[in-house]
């Protein structure tokens, strides 16, 4: 049967068919203008707001009763409007709360807005002004991942990773990546995660002016000697049992191949390739398209095999 009909054969539409359209024409324009009115820019989001963003249906995370609280905080390279709309259809829903960090707002979404022209050089203005952010929410949540709008995050892997650390303990969380500077430091592509003490004292760092707020694109080095100075260490030693990796700087291609078993030398650990690279309760993936979320978001919580 072809499904491709020619529409001037079904032009005649009932009145009631038309007043149905109409009615629910109306609903979502009234809909649209009280979301538009809701949805905050750069500001503390309020309950109801991030309600608003979390609409999740079909997921097992759609309420958060017992488990850490946790907000999550996007780099958006504005206009890759691709990237966001991705990034709000599938993980980010499942978070207790979240914003972009962008130099534009993000349509739809709580966005901290960074006064400059987009660069990556900007990358590091945006993590610090995510940390004051999150420093304004401290009390309504545990913890705080930071990710890039090309990292895909399993939550619910994360919030039951987290379950047995303090939200009081000063350190954040990740990958541990081995070039650059001695002992080391987190990978910011796979995500990694503050404790509610960790954002405290570094805002109290800046505040103090204790840390090099100079422009780079490469955010991990400059938090990391930053982190040192204010007593937050870091935990790069998040490999599961069997030594595969939990938070990965890269996507699930890449980490299946041979050859990359530590990506050059920047991993501290090196990991094992095929099934091997990747933990059953790995949190995130790096350089993930935006068809790549929604094929992930559709494996993962979706394709059921029959048993």
């Amino acid at each position: 049967m072809d499904i491709w009909r020619d529409p001037r054969r079904h032009s005649c539409w009932s009145p009631q068919f038309a007043i149905f359209i109409l009615l629910n024409l109306s609903a979502l324009v009234y809909w649209n203008f009280k979301l538009d009115n809701l949805i905050c820019s750069g500001q503390h989001p309020s309950v109801s707001e991030r309600m608003l963003r979390k609409r999740d249906t079909g997921s097992a995370s759609s309420t958060n009763a017992a488990g850490p609280r946790i907000f999550c905080m996007i780099n958006h390279k504005a206009g890759n409007k691709a990237r966001a709309k991705a990034v709000q259809a599938t993980w980010a829903r499942r978070c207790d709360g979240y914003t972009f960090a962008s130099t534009r707002s993000v349509p739809g979404a709580s966005t901290i807005l960074i006064a400059r022209n987009e660069s990556r050089q900007v990358i590091w203005a945006k993590v610090q002004a995510m940390i004051r952010y999150a420093d304004g929410i401290r009390d309504d949540f545990d913890w705080f991942i930071k990710t890039d709008d090309d990292t895909y995050v399993i939550v619910e892997n994360l919030r039951h990773f987290l379950q047995a650390r303090s939200p009081t303990e000063p350190v954040y969380i990740g990958t541990e990546l081995a070039k650059e500077i001695p002992g080391g430091y987190l990978s910011g592509g796979a995500g990694y995660v503050f404790s509610r003490k960790a954002i405290e004292l570094l805002r109290r760092g800046f505040d103090r002016d204790v840390c090099n707020f100079t422009d780079t694109w490469m955010e991990e080095v400059p938090l990391e000697e930053c982190a040192r100075k204010v007593g937050v260490h870091h935990d790069g030693e998040t490999l599961d049992d069997l030594g595969r990796a939990r938070f990965l700087p890269h996507n699930p291609k890449v980490h299946f191949t041979p050859g990359n078993e530590n990506l050059l030398g920047w991993l501290k650990y090196s990991l094992g390739h095929h099934r091997n690279c990747c933990s059953d309760s790995a949190i995130s993936f790096h350089y993930v398209t935006p068809i790549n979320m929604y094929i992930y978001d559709y494996l993962i919580y979706n394709l059921k095999p029959h048993r």
